[in-house]
């Protein structure tokens, strides 16, 4: 253990402790004459040498009753390996205690900027597991550069009342970056996905024989104010990739995420409960949404983003088994949709409540995608819940602009509106779709929607 302290005025102290010797009495010898230092360089003057000494005597006492080590840079922020709290990184022995213990030392740090450390070169392998705040530091770093995998073995797999495999809760601050990977070998779970469905509003895998939990989301982040997740690789979630509920002041930026185009609802990232979040440059390839936005968002922004394959960066499903929505201040820029089954996608269920407003779709790419611009107020899941209802989440304000490139299918922009509920304030303007396949004439088609246009190839008939 290596403690590299400022200079100080009257000389140079370096503290060269590695390991801890044993304590005795509450106190090791080493640590003694630590203290009889601390004396020393108070009654010189130099009070900060002397307070930097305690700080190090406590992260001593704390990493020695907690197991493991920590190297403390100059800048004061501290290092935790998980490889020194006994991980293999073999790929095949389970390192979650390892990691566990690594968190607990972090979490409890008091120094700047305590970061946890997957090593680059190695394969950890996790179970079911969950790092809770709040922590004692005002920002948290997860640096991951080797890989991280899942069992893949389902008898294996342990927890699953949190429907989780790697679960942040808790944390402010927390930045979770480097560039590792995260790999939930999904595919042991998919072929169990005619079973399950997802709830869009709570994000819950559901088995509807059994209504156990099934497939669980990849990495799950919970009331992380402040959160940065920059970097990784994402990829094979037995369900979706990342969820984040209750985490605003937040931006996802430069991740990857790749999942095969026919996996069952891979979502990429879904969103739910939070506000002023972030998604930037980022490439989502999946067999469900590139991104779903739930229930209690607002102000959304996701720029530079390649979609596809996958079903689209949609607004909900919202309103599903009644449920009341809140959704504003969505805006998607700059984005790309390759080879999708859905482009710009907003989607609700029958019977809900509440709204859906102020939503933007501008400056978007078309490579072969299917539904370029659809409303769809009519979504349901094939068997239930389709019967016209008496409530529909309202749905206005909402803007199409700027999209250009090619359509796989007839229809190049639906709006399938309910008739308890009327699409209301709808802009489509500058719009240049062609067909992929010649033989086909591009359509567009409208339900209870009586847009404005301006500008837009192919025409909207119900336009005003």
């Amino acid at each position: 253990m290596v403690f590299i302290l400022p200079k100080s005025p009257i000389g140079k102290l370096d503290i060269k402790k590695e390991p801890f010797p044993k304590v005795q009495n509450g106190v090791s010898s080493p640590q003694l004459g630590i203290w009889i230092e601390v004396i020393h360089w108070w009654r010189w003057g130099d009070y900060r040498l002397a307070l930097l000494i305690i700080v190090y005597v406590a992260t001593s006492l704390l990493v020695s009753s907690h197991g493991g080590r920590v190297r403390v840079l100059g800048d004061g922020s501290s290092i935790f390996s998980v490889l020194d709290y006994g991980a293999v990184g073999d790929g095949k022995q389970d390192d979650t205690q390892a990691f566990s213990k690594a968190w607990t030392n972090v979490c409890n740090a008091i120094g700047n900027t305590p970061t946890l450390v997957v090593p680059q070169g190695k394969t950890f392998l996790l179970n079911s597991i969950k790092f809770k705040g709040p922590c004692k530091s005002p920002d948290i770093h997860f640096q991951i550069e080797g890989d991280i995998v899942a069992h893949n073995d389902i008898s294996e797999w342990e927890n699953c009342e949190d429907n989780t495999w790697i679960y942040f809760a808790y944390i402010d601050n927390l930045f979770v970056q480097g560039q590792g990977s995260i790999d939930g070998r999904g595919s042991i779970w998919w072929k169990n996905a005619p079973l399950t469905r997802i709830n869009r509003d709570t994000h819950a895998t559901i088995n509807e024989e059994t209504n156990s939990c099934n497939r669980p989301t990849a990495l799950r982040f919970l009331r992380c104010y402040g959160l940065q997740v920059r970097g990784t690789t994402h990829k094979n979630s037995p369900g979706n990739h990342i969820t984040l509920a209750g985490t605003n002041n937040s931006t996802i930026s430069n991740i990857n995420i790749f999942a095969p185009k026919d996996s069952p609802n891979t979502d990429g990232i879904d969103i739910s409960s939070t506000s002023h979040l972030n998604i930037l440059n980022s490439v989502i390839e999946t067999g469900d949404d590139c991104i779903a936005i739930g229930s209690n968002t607002a102000w959304i922004n996701i720029a530079n983003v390649t979609c596809g394959p996958g079903h689209g960066i949609s607004v909900g499903s919202l309103g599903e088994d009644g449920a009341q929505a809140k959704v504003e201040e969505i805006h998607v820029s700059n984005c790309t949709f390759n080879n999708t089954s859905n482009g710009a996608r907003i989607k609700t269920w029958q019977g809900g409540s509440g709204y859906a407003r102020k939503i933007t779709y501008d400056n978007i790419i078309l490579i072969d995608a299917k539904n370029p611009i659809i409303i769809d107020q009519y979504y349901c899941n094939g068997d239930k819940n389709c019967k016209t209802q008496a409530s529909a989440v309202a749905i206005t304000d909402v803007k199409f602009s700027e999209f250009r490139g090619t359509s796989a299918s007839e229809a190049a922009i639906t709006l399938n509106c309910s008739q308890v509920s009327p699409c209301n304030t709808i802009v489509i303007e500058t719009i240049d779709i062609t067909t992929s396949d010649r033989t086909k004439i591009l359509t567009s088609k409208c339900e209870n929607a009586h847009p404005l246009q301006n500008s837009v190839v192919p025409l909207v008939h119900c336009a005003k």
